[in-house]
């Protein structure tokens, strides 16, 4: 039995079948990262259409932290801290 040219072969085919593959993976990872683009691009679009500009605060100005732990006995107590003044702002 000749098996010297269908072990040629065979490794021939595995070689040609492992570069199509990996052409495929790469493929399908190139095609996964672009879909993972579009979906944070759109959910970004999508959370910003809700996202109010923030307040510009000015030296002066008379503001109230809202209370951010609730609990047992809290619930009586005010809802903000404050009124503060701003002394100086950042940017």
């Amino acid at each position: 039995m000749n098996t010297g040219g269908s072990d040629k072969l065979k490794e021939m085919v595995e070689a040609e079948f492992q570069a199509n593959f990996e052409a495929q993976r790469e493929e399908l990872r190139k095609h996964a990262k672009q879909q993972i683009f579009n979906i944070q691009e759109e959910n970004r679009k999508t959370y910003n259409l809700r996202r109010r500009e923030p307040k510009p605060y000015r030296v002066g100005d008379l503001v109230a932290i809202k209370r951010t732990q609730f609990g047992p006995n809290l619930k009586l107590k005010p809802k903000y801290f404050g009124p503060y003044s701003i002394t100086r702002t950042k940017g």
